[in-house]
Order: C-alpha cells, then sequence, then structure tokens
C-alpha cells in the first residue's frame, strides 16, 4: 500500500546511526514559543555572526603539520597572519560597518583569542554587540575525551566573562564540531543557547533531564562561500575567482527566499562570518552590498542572538 513502510531489516541498517537517536543523544525536540514572543512590525529576523579567532588555531598541537604540508613543530606563517587579519584589522572593518548601519549582531569568539587580544573584545562590547563563546583553542570537540570537553567548555566561558565582563549565554563549537556530551554540558554551565546545526531555518528546544536549550541553526558560512582553502596551503586567503559578487548573489538569493515565506509564517536568517574573510576590503564591499540590499525590504530586524534566544522562551 502507497506511503506504508516495510518493516526495517536490521541487518541492513546504519550501525552508526538512526533517525531516533537524534533525541536519544541531545534530548526531546519541542517547539519554541518564536511565534507568541514575535516582535510587533517585523517581517523577518536577520543575524549576523562573526566567529573571531584571529591567530589561535597556531597553538592547536599538530594543526599546522596535519597535511604534512609543513614539518612537526614548524609554523605555517602565511597561513598565521592570515588569520591575524581578523583580530588586527577585519574586525575593526566590520564593527565600523555594523556602526554605520545601526545594527547589533553576536561575535562567537575563542576564550585564547579574548585573551591575548582584550582590546578586541572590549572594542565589540563597546559596539553593543554579543560576546558568545566559541571553544577555549578552537580544537574540535570531538577530539576531547567528556572531562577533556568539559575543560575545555568551562575555560572557554571564563576567558569571555573575564574579558567582555559578562558571562557568555551562547555557544558555537570550533567547526560545528558537537559531541553527544556538548549540550548537557552547556547546560550545567547556563548557557541559554547553542547555534551549531544546520537541520532547519528557525530555532527549536532540546530538553534533556528538565534542561532546556534553545537550538539556533547555524545557516551560510563564510568559509565555504569564499571557497577557502585548507589551513596548510599558502592560498589560504581563498580562491582568487570566487568573486564577491558570486557570493552576495547567494546570499540575497537566501534571503530574498525567506522574506517571501515570511509573508505568512515566522522566518530568520543566519550568516555565519568570519572576520579574517570577510573583513577583507573586497568581502566587505560583499557584506555591504547585501546589508544595503536586506535593508531595503521593509519589516526586517536585525537581531544578536541572544535576542532571537529569549524570543524562543
Amino acid at each position: 500500500m502507497v506511503g506504508m513502510a516495510r518493516p526495517a531489516d536490521p541487518d541492513l541498517q546504519p550501525p552508526v546511526w538512526h533517525r531516533d537517536k537524534w533525541e536519544q543523544t541531545f534530548g526531546t525536540e519541542l517547539p519554541t514559543a518564536l511565534a507568541d514572543n514575535w516582535p510587533d512590525g517585523a517581517r523577518i529576523l536577520v543575524m549576523l555572526t562573526f566567529d573571531t579567532q584571529g591567530d589561535v588555531d597556531a597553538a592547536v598541537p599538530g594543526y599546522q603539520h596535519s597535511s604534512g604540508f609543513w614539518r612537526e613543530g614548524a609554523i605555517n606563517y602565511c597561513d598565521l597572519t592570515q588569520r591575524q587579519y581578523g583580530t588586527r584589522r577585519g574586525v575593526q572593518r566590520i564593527l565600523e560597518i555594523l556602526a554605520r548601519y545601526e545594527i547589533r549582531a553576536t561575535f562567537p569568539t575563542t576564550g585564547i583569542t579574548a585573551e591575548w587580544y582584550p582590546e578586541v573584545v572590549e572594542a565589540i562590547v563597546a559596539g553593543g554587540h554579543e560576546v558568545a563563546a566559541h571553544g577555549y583553542r578552537h580544537v574540535p570537540l570531538h577530539t576531547l575525551d567528556a572531562d577533556e570537553e568539559r575543560a575545555e567548555l568551562e575555560a572557554a566561558t571564563a576567558a569571555i566573562e573575564t574579558a567582555s565582563g559578562r558571562r557568555p549565554i551562547g555557544w558555537r563549537s570550533p567547526m560545528y564540531s558537537t559531541t553527544p556530551n556538548t549540550i548537557a554540558i552547556l547546560s550545567e554551565l547556563d548557557y541559554v543557547y547553542n547555534s551549531d546545526f544546520h537541520n532547519d531555518d528557525l530555532p527549536y528546544l532540546l530538553e534533556n533531564d528538565g534542561r532546556r536549550m534553545v537550538e539556533i541553526p547555524a545557516g551560510l558560512d563564510d568559509w565555504q562561500l569564499n571557497l577557502i582553502q585548507v589551513p596548510e596551503n599558502v592560498a589560504m586567503g581563498g580562491v582568487p575567482y570566487s568573486s564577491p559578487s558570486h557570493v552576495t548573489d547567494v546570499l540575497t538569493s537566501n534571503f530574498d527566499m525567506l522574506y517571501q515565506e515570511a509573508a505568512t509564517q515566522p522566518r530568520l536568517m543566519q550568516w555565519c562570518i568570519h572576520p579574517k574573510i570577510t573583513g577583507m576590503p573586497h568581502r566587505a564591499w560583499g557584506l555591504e552590498q547585501v546589508i544595503n540590499h536586506i535593508k531595503s525590504h521593509a519589516g526586517v530586524r536585525f537581531c544578536a542572538m541572544e535576542d532571537v534566544a529569549r524570543l524562543c522562551l
């Protein structure tokens, strides 16, 4: 009969994953109160988020050696200095653009970056923006055991609180590397939202052991949009034929579809951005083009992720 699935053959089922494991791993998925708390006069909510790392990756053991391009213990200074661009100039250029358009944004920042460059965090806070946590060392969480992951999250939280003067309530894992332990640890550390997953356009709640976490799906990422190559390559700055106009076309098309749907239902758009990438002049031009396009539409509300998270509860 059409529409009736045949009984599953256990021998043919994937041994690692089943759809039931989603809630078994992260908790019961529940709807949010976003529709009930929707801001008056808003048609669509837009979140610009800027993952701020600087040259912290140079401190990750084996990171520069992982492809065999650089000998063990050697530092790829081309890669490192291109990453430094984010904290030396990229963040400042982005803050100037956000101030010009009166946009409040979120800067997920690594703990070591906050310790090495407290003046960068101070500038972000002075601009009225949210500082979220983005790991301590920017290591993939899946490479850590449960105790090491907890220590990583605790260190990141403390470093961001010290630099920003406020305990972070939002988290994005380095390279979206969530583990089965991440959400539970974040809940114990009193985080309100996570932004790692890519399975929806709208936020949802994850409930486990009486604790609820808002998941704000991460959206498009400028790393992939700009065809950035592997970090060991001297062309880490990106493929030069990845034109900013191609990226702006993707982003404006993404917005236009969501804006059309927003006529009848809540819609959000998030763009994950890196100051070391989009903070470069030609890509910052693209950022301004996207902002101008979005702002030309009625009912647009730019928000920090913490603002959206609170609307969900």
